[in-house]
């Protein structure tokens, strides 16, 4: 019985009678937390609590109702953006990186958290092709250091839009990480024995492998999914994305490659991702120029992905306009160097008034240079 429509008129729904909706494209923001979990949050268009139908009051609830017309339903949706001009950073946008994390420095590339696990991602993604970025881990802030066991800890490794940002990454299964306390990996949450301990001095090379051919489902950018109905909506069911073959993951411990952490990763688009505990500071290198070490053969650096925004064009000057309103026509060409520049004036009548406003004299002024060959003007005089 529903009505869908996407806010830009994209995104497929299936509204039923019970309130739910499916969605074949985007991923709905989940109440307090933006990966997986979380109460359903729609909310209603015309701004009322949304409890059933009901006469309503004035205004448009009002109106619905006596219309006897659900209830219209807005659930806003997380996007996979465009990668933004500029260079490669954290991204401090809402719903990207925690508020809990501490962004340092003048390339926003340095991080920190004082209390538990909370993630950051970088402002830009890749979808297919091979790609190589480092960490640093760097000096942990002493004020916010804790006795044991709440050591300062760092996961690192790559998410997509949908990791859950209050958590460390390889929380749920939209996140690959590698741990510091013990070198485990981590994914779904479930961690497995893979590299060594790293801590602060050290540097984790990261690389992700992702087949030319590949095709990751990116959902269009619908910001909100509309609905109707007369009670709020279930939470809509995103798409999966699916394992790629021949895609991996791996991770280099001071230029010393650890082997293969993760295969068949899921096929979307991953940016590098990271996650502080109790005090813990890092910084990523995104540019060849600052990492420590050469990456692996084949593998481009993350700053590829960089691009300068085009400049604004100027606008366009208005052309002139003569007294009778019509335009006046300039000459572009330009003067050879030191010579003098030729512009088309238009032919103009001159109407000189005697104290009664009767015309008595009409003089036409003719462009120096078009009409006489000596260049100076022509001026003829009518008496």
């Amino acid at each position: 019985m529903g009505l869908p429509a996407g806010a830009s008129g994209q995104g497929k729904t299936e509204q039923s009678a019970a309130g739910g909706a499916m969605v074949e494209e985007g991923v709905p923001v989940r109440g307090g937390m933006t990966g997986e979990g979380g109460a359903a949050a729609p909310r209603r268009a015309d701004g009322g609590s949304g409890e059933g139908g009901g006469e309503g009051g004035e205004g448009p609830a009002g109106a619905a109702a006596k219309a006897n017309e659900p209830y219209e339903w807005i659930i806003p949706m997380l996007v996979v953006e465009p990668n933004p001009h500029g260079p490669v950073a954290i991204d401090t946008a809402k719903r990207k990186t925690a508020g809990q994390i501490k962004v340092e420095g003048e390339a926003k590339c340095a991080a920190w958290c004082r209390l538990g696990y909370r993630l950051a991602r970088a402002t830009h993604g890749v979808a297919k092709g091979s790609w190589y970025c480092e960490l640093a881990v760097l000096e942990p802030k002493a004020e916010h250091v804790r006795e044991a066991p709440h050591h300062p800890g760092v996961r690192v490794g790559w998410a997509n839009h949908r990791a859950e940002i209050n958590a460390p990454v390889g929380y749920d299964r939209f996140g690959y990480a590698v741990r510091s306390r013990d070198g485990a990996k981590f994914n779904k949450a479930r961690g497995e024995a893979y590299g060594k301990p790293f801590g602060p001095g050290d540097v984790v090379g990261l690389a992700i492998h992702l087949p030319e051919d590949s095709k990751p489902y990116e959902p269009p950018e619908v910001r909100e999914l509309r609905v109707r109905s007369w009670t709020a909506p279930k939470m809509p069911k995103p798409r999966e994305p699916e394992p790629h073959p021949a895609s991996y993951i791996e991770y280099f411990l001071n230029g010393v490659s650890l082997g293969k952490a993760f295969t068949d990763v899921l096929s979307t688009t991953y940016y590098p991702a990271v996650s502080l505990y109790m005090g813990a500071s890092a910084e990523f290198r995104f540019h060849p120029n600052a990492f420590s070490h050469t990456p692996p053969a084949g593998f481009a650096p993350l700053s590829e992905l960089e691009t300068v925004r085009p400049p604004t064009p100027e606008p366009e000057p208005e052309p002139a306009v003569t007294d009778a309103g019509a335009p006046v026509a300039m000459d572009a060409t330009a003067p050879a160097e030191g010579g003098d520049v030729d512009v088309a004036v238009p032919a103009k009548k001159q109407k000189l008034l005697d104290e009664s406003g009767a015309v008595t004299a009409t003089t036409t002024a003719t462009a120096p240079g078009h009409d006489d060959e000596s260049g100076l003007a022509v001026m003829e005089t009518t008496q």
